[in-house]
């Protein structure tokens, strides 16, 4: 933002600004009133003369220039000129070490990513970029590209580096990360390195993708968190499209929520990175969760887990789709693995565990895999809850056991099937769940697995029975498990041999029906027009293909109707049969001689029951009968004794709309000066017929719509307006008188030569009766403070002659900073610079 300097014009300084920049200038006002300080980048180069300047202020600048204000910092851009901005850093950026800085992209004219850091892949020689030593540090909406992988040191941020200073609540926010190199391939790629940073939030960010996510762009870097990071930290709505891995996590409580991984979206488009690993994980030493992402495309694990502490980590509501393997974990301590509620798709090995002493897999989603579970844990410490979840469309072995490391154990058998019992042998006393596969889903995949159909336990003697109906068109096949009930259940076995069908049964099916009766028998219906028919069902009794020849013998019946007029209020009875208003149809079953029913069927309408609809205003009432509606009352019954045509009574139901068709709309509450005139402007959608002002104070005509008001003290006024309906519309505005308490004027110039005339360079107040000046300081241009003033007393008026330590000071531009406040101490300030001539 650019603002001209005050020049005067008689006892006035006039300044003119842009609608836009007026609104950001109240914002700098608001924040110098609450201690705070605004850094405006003018420039793109990234030259450092000392100080951040109206003339002059580059990024670097304005950092310096936070640090050194002590003061909560933000700082925006307005550089002039459509388009990309390119800062090219030919060295770090300054360490951050004061709480409170906040940079916002987004402030440049054209928004996100508008702003870009242009590293040019700059050798940085292992030092990082910008290194974060502060609390509650936030930047946004800016691009970071050309980034140079040269040594091992090399990152773009780092938080908490210091084991000393914990860089709390920070966040990167909207910004993206294109395009970065590397020569040598051996090196770790820390594009963000968390070491000690409470709370700090990875947000809405891009990485290896720009803001207008139009193309994938090269990107090896990755964000690293080490093992020093022990606090909660948060990477949530991203969208990674880097090469290899793209969370390298070694510590703390990680929390990785709504993020792509792989993929510029969701609709799983051809993968062009093929990258390696999406979160790495070596030894956490707490907890994480890792949920609702999207994970496409990973040659080796889009989640990869090793640890030795008892670390809970849980993996919920994710969507996994085209990776060789989702989920690896390995550990050798008392590790809590949640592996739930997970949706995942055309994948190689949805999970492969080694040595983790619990895993908790329950109700996943997972379709068209080679492998679900890659079990490689030691059968005597794996304790593993593997249950409800859905296995369909897999190609090789739903849970894959590792024979060197488990003891051998025998699978369950199938030995029978039937339509609601199935029976079985496996190991004594162990728990068995047994599954259903619908192969009609997915052709040419293995049998076993499927969904859950239900849970049994083996007998002493080595024998099972689950009474539940098999569902058609679907193979069986079964696991067991130890079964021990102060533990979780210690899987070891893979699933059985599905049950295989001996041949084709055959059922014959005979019934006698009446004309126009149906019946339905194992989902087919049938007739007096089809009663012979042959269906066959694949898959159905004892599991086999299922013949049915029907044959049905039809006898004759007859059906009547009977139409009836009832009052609403009446109720009839036609053997066990009710009718009335709430049940107008119904039929009465007579029997034939031949055997079959014969129909009656009454059907009765009700008489002396109308609807009535209309809108209203807002205070009107309408009474029918003896029933008033209105506004808390719009809908009902409404009864007239006797009104119908047979007598009965007239039931009216109403239903009553309130006439809100038309609105006055008055202006927000505003201030004025003190007898300033002030036109009011209402906004009607209608022509009034009629309009009222209450009161009618400080008015020029209380039935015009467009008043003017010349206020004297506060007030609210009423505007009513009748609608075309004849409805009362209204809405009420405050006008607040303003009353100035302090301001002050500053001339531009002074010259301290003793010929008594603008000697001296000092403020002229406006009310000099109510202002008092707190600070009155002057800098020269590099910045060095040489003359000051406080806490000056009502009216009292600082001046500066134009020496510092008793030296007169060269001809040339200096600054001024001027904190005042009037009688309701608020302070305010003026800043700016003043020329001094000899």
């Amino acid at each position: 933002m650019q603002i001209k300097k005050a020049i005067f014009e008689g006892n006035s300084p006039h300044m003119y600004w842009s609608g836009k920049a007026y609104s950001f200038l109240c914002t700098i006002l608001f924040s110098s009133v609450l201690g705070a300080q605004v850094y405006v980048v003018n420039t793109d180069d990234d030259v450092d003369n000392g100080a951040c300047t109206v003339a002059h202020c580059s990024l670097r600048e304005a950092i310096n220039a936070a640090e050194s204000d002590s003061v909560p910092s933000t700082i925006i851009f307005k550089i002039t000129g459509f388009g990309k901005h390119y800062i090219l850093p030919s060295r770090p950026f300054p360490t951050v070490t004061q709480n409170d800085l906040t940079i916002i992209g987004e402030s440049q004219q054209g928004g996100a990513g508008t702003i870009v850091i242009d590293f040019d892949y700059e050798h940085f020689i292992g030092v990082g970029f910008w290194n974060i030593l502060a609390k509650r540090f936030k930047i946004s909406g800016i691009d970071f590209t050309h980034f140079l992988f040269d040594n091992e040191g090399d990152y773009i941020f780092q938080f908490g580096a210091d084991p000393k200073v914990n860089s709390a609540d920070c966040s990167i926010y909207n910004c993206s990360f294109i395009q970065d190199s590397a020569f040598n391939t051996l090196l770790s790629k820390k594009l963000i390195s968390v070491s000690k940073a409470e709370n700090l939030c990875i947000c809405s960010n891009y990485f290896g993708t720009d803001h207008t996510l139009s193309n994938i762009l090269n990107l090896a870097g990755y964000i690293y968190i080490a093992g020093s990071q022990n606090s909660p930290l948060n990477i949530d709505s991203n969208i990674f499209v880097n090469k290899t891995k793209m969370i390298e996590w070694l510590g703390g409580e990680l929390n990785v929520k709504n993020n792509i991984f792989g993929a510029l979206d969701t609709f799983k488009a051809k993968n062009i990175i093929n990258p390696d690993i999406a979160i790495f994980a070596n030894d956490p030493s707490m907890q994480g969760l890792i949920s609702n992402n999207f994970f496409f495309g990973f040659q080796k694990s889009a989640i990869q887990i090793s640890s030795t502490n008892f670390n809970p980590k849980i993996i919920v509501f994710n969507r996994f789709y085209n990776n060789n393997n989702d989920i690896s974990i390995s550990g050798y301590g008392w590790d809590v693995e949640e592996i739930q509620n997970n949706f995942a798709k055309n994948g190689s090995v949805f999970l492969k565990a080694s040595k983790v002493s619990i895993i908790e897999l329950i109700n996943n989603n997972i379709s068209n895999y080679d492998t679900v579970f890659y079990n490689l844990n030691n059968q005597s410490n794996s304790l593993i809850r593997h249950i409800d979840n859905s296995m369909t469309c897999i190609h090789k072995k739903a849970v894959l056991m590792d024979a060197t490391l488990f003891p051998s154990h025998p699978i369950p058998i199938i030995n029978l099937v039937n339509r609601n019992q199935i029976m079985g042998s496996g190991n004594p006393n162990d728990s068995l769940i047994v599954y259903a596969n619908n192969q009609f889903t997915c052709l040419g995949t293995v049998c076993e697995a499927g969904v859950e159909l239900g849970r049994t336990r083996v007998s002493n003697s080595g024998n099972w029975i689950l009474n539940t109906q098999y569902p058609n068109k679907s193979t069986i096949s079964a696991y067991q498990f130890d079964s021990n009930p102060n533990q979780r259940p210690s899987l070891y076995s893979e699933f059985s041999s599905c049950y295989q069908c001996p041949g084709i049964v055959h059922t014959n099916y005979s019934q006698s029906i009446c004309p126009g009766e149906t019946i339905n028998y194992r989902g087919h219906t049938f007739s007096d027009l089809n009663p012979i028919d042959s269906f066959l069902i694949q898959g159905d009794v004892s599991i086999c293909d299922s013949m049915f020849h029907i044959n049905l013998f039809v006898y004759p019946a007859s059906r009547s109707q009977m139409d009836l007029q009832i009052c609403s209020n009446d109720t009839l009875r036609f053997g066990s049969v009710l009718i009335h208003q709430d049940h107008l149809l119904d039929s009465i079953i007579l029997q034939s001689g031949t055997g079959c029913d014969s129909t009656v069927t009454i059907n009765a309408v009700i008489v002396g029951r109308n609807k009535l609809s209309r809108s209203i205003c807002e205070n009107d009432t309408l009474k029918i009968g003896n029933t008033i509606f209105n506004k808390d009352h719009l809908s009902g019954p409404a009864i007239i004794k006797g009104g119908s045509s047979l007598g009965c009574d007239s039931i009216v139901d109403v239903n009553l709309s309130i006439n809100n068709f038309f609105s006055v709309d008055l202006p927000n509450d505003t201030t004025v000066h003190k007898g300033s005139p002030i036109t009011i402007k209402p906004f009607v959608n209608f022509i009034p017929i009629s309009i009222k002002w209450s009161p009618n104070l400080y008015l020029d005509c209380d039935t015009c719509l467009y008043p003017i008001s010349k206020p004297e003290n506060n007030i609210t006024y009423q505007l009513t307006a009748k609608d075309p309906n004849g409805c009362d519309v209204s809405d009420l505005i405050t006008i607040s008188i303003l009353v100035d308490n302090a301001e002050i004027f500053i001339p531009n110039a002074f010259s301290p030569n003793g010929d008594n005339i603008n000697d001296i360079f000092q403020p002229v107040f406006k009310f000099p009766n109510s202002t008092a000046i707190k600070e009155f300081r002057i800098y020269d241009r590099w910045g060095d403070q040489i003359y000051q003033r406080l806490d000056g007393a009502i009216g009292e008026i600082f001046g500066w002659d134009g020496t510092a330590n008793g030296d007169k000071m060269n001809p040339g531009v200096y600054i001024y900073w001027i904190q005042f406040a009037g009688e309701d101490n608020v302070i305010k300030v003026k800043a700016g610079d003043v020329t001094l001539m000899r």
